[in-house]
């Protein structure tokens, strides 16, 4: 059986006392996790939500960006160390 380590073994020991004051038995720290996992699987879109928040890119924003771009007319003489290192 492969293993797993955690950072936050202290937050697990919590969750495993508060649950079995909870609901009366006490189970295994595996138990919760397995647990834990089904769940997530299941509600994997709320918990992306809440916990990898990020702003998405309509694509009305996407065209104003790729609008927004500019080329300066810059060309390079073909040897990146010149055109990096000689100004």
């Amino acid at each position: 059986m492969p293993v797993v380590k955690l950072k936050n073994k202290k937050l697990l020991e919590e969750i495993q006392a508060k649950l079995t004051l909870k609901l009366g038995k006490k189970f295994s720290q595996q138990e919760i996790l397995d647990k834990s996992l089904e769940y997530l699987a299941k509600n994997l879109d709320q918990f992306v939500e809440e916990v990898f928040p990020f702003i998405e890119i309509t694509p009305q924003r996407l065209k104003e960006i790729r609008e927004s771009a500019s080329d300066f007319d810059y060309t390079t003489s073909g040897d990146e160390d010149i055109d990096i290192y000689s100004k």
